[in-house]
């Protein structure tokens, strides 16, 4: 079994190698680590069974590198590692076109498992994380019946419409503010008055229902050839 570490921090990565090269399989294994610039051309060099993908320190980022993957090589299994097992962050994953979803505070156990039931084909998800998987696809699914008005997105300011391009590319609200150099709470009251404006009541539903062209990442952290495989994901709920 031939396994594809994705990782756009060398430390990390290279620990993550070892970590799982120790592992308990039961045939052997080869770990190989690649940066997000040189996934696709790893991947179909070395023909791996299975992609870990590494998106605990910066969750937007590994999304995308989830979805170019999965729009090159649709048949690849991948295995998204975030830094938590809340609903729409998995969720996020496996719409991207993850198998299966780790936290990075897992044991070395469900780690092993999980690697281990996707390789065989079937869903890498807890119980509980199944069932939040479900109950966010079915608001997805109410989401497609919502009608916006064309104009709805237009009317949105420079800055709504300079966080909302965010927000579709996967960054959380603290990610947003950091980048732009705001405060949180000046980002929570900015994407009120972007769901306001849309007439939608969750970041999910305001991606659904903006029906526009997908974004390209901005911050290259994937090879500019395969920019344009982006495609938008569905976001967090509405934030207090």
């Amino acid at each position: 079994m031939h396994i594809l570490i994705v990782s756009g921090h060398k430390l990390i990565g290279q620990s993550l190698v070892a970590m799982i090269k120790h592992l308990p399989w039961e045939t052997p294994v080869e770990v190989r680590l690649c940066d997000p610039r040189s996934v696709i051309e790893q991947a179909r060099t070395h023909q791996p069974g299975l992609i870990l993908v590494e998106a605990s320190v910066d969750f937007g980022n590994g999304i995308m590198t989830v979805r170019t993957i999965a729009q090159a090589l649709p048949d690849m299994l991948m295995v998204v590692l975030g830094s938590e097992e809340d609903e729409v962050t998995v969720f996020e994953a496996i719409l991207a076109g993850a198998y299966g979803y780790v936290a990075r505070d897992t044991s070395a156990d469900v780690l092993l498992t999980t690697l281990r039931s996707v390789y065989q084909g079937e869903l890498g998800l807890s119980r509980s994380a199944a069932q939040r998987v479900i109950r966010q696809m079915r608001r997805a699914i109410e989401t497609r019946s919502i009608k916006m008005p064309v104009s709805a997105v237009s009317n949105l300011t420079q800055r709504e419409q300079e966080i909302f391009e965010l927000v579709r590319r996967g960054l959380r609200s603290r990610d947003i503010a950091q980048r732009l150099c705001i405060a949180e709470a000046t980002v929570y009251k900015h994407t009120q008055n972007i769901l306001d404006k849309l007439h939608v009541h969750s970041r999910t539903q305001a991606i659904f229902v903006a029906d526009i062209e997908p974004l390209a990442p901005s911050n290259g952290t994937l090879d500019s050839a395969h920019r344009s495989e982006v495609v938008p994901a569905a976001e967090h709920p509405r934030e207090p």
